[in-house]
């Protein structure tokens, strides 16, 4: 290898180096992004947890659907 052929093959390999480190700082950055959504989404997700008795007066024709059986309680 000359010493001009060694020089381009330096230089290749400096600029690689170059766009793996924003690559990098690219994926880190959309790492802390990813969490900041997920954690949101955490908090602003609905309890859908209700007791049974909840649903004993609730509307349910306002969804289209209707009750076609019930018990006494």
């Amino acid at each position: 290898m000359t010493p001009e052929q060694f020089e381009k093959l330096m230089t290749a390999q400096r600029e690689q180096y170059k766009l793996l480190k924003q690559i990098l700082e690219v994926g880190r950055s959309l790492d802390k992004k990813l969490e900041i959504i997920v954690s949101d989404r955490e908090v602003k997700d609905p309890d859908y947890h209700k007791s049974l008795a909840e649903y004993k007066s609730f509307d349910w024709s306002s969804i289209n659907a209707r009750v076609v059986a019930s018990d006494t309680d």
